[in-house]
């Protein structure tokens, strides 16, 4: 399912389960989805990086009985930058639930720039590690 708005489109699956993954572009997300069935993981696909005030909206909506968020941007992304990512992610949840998820870092599959880059195997290990980390 697809949401517009002010700030543009973001990618929200019809059905999110307990565990989403916030990534940059669509064939990331559908790679996800893909790989994922097996995992029971949620891709949400942001289609850039911006999170302004309709996309962090949609976000809350989207994300108020989700226990684990996993954030992974593209390889270009400065720490920095994906460190304030999860802080407005975290923040906004706050807003709207009494025990928020956890909202967790993690850099793309190893040797890729995207998840979309990653075959569906090494995808298939990289969301084994993911699952871990809970």
């Amino acid at each position: 399912m697809e949401h517009g708005g002010e700030d543009g489109h973001i990618y929200i699956s019809d059905q999110i389960g307990q565990t989403v993954i916030i990534v940059e572009g669509p064939i990331d997300a559908l790679k996800v989805a893909v790989a994922g069935r097996d995992y029971d993981v949620t891709p949400i696909a942001l289609l850039g990086k911006d999170l302004g005030p309709a996309r962090l909206r949609r976000l809350q909506m989207a994300l108020v009985s989700t226990r684990s968020i996993f954030i992974c941007l593209d390889a270009d992304t400065t720490f920095q930058e994906a460190r304030t990512f999860q802080k407005e992610i975290s923040a906004t949840l706050l807003h709207v639930s009494q025990n928020p998820a956890t909202v967790l870092r993690t850099e793309p599959p190893e040797g890729h720039k995207d998840p979309g880059a990653a075959s569906l195997e090494g995808l298939g290990k990289w969301l084994e590690r993911l699952k871990r980390r809970l």
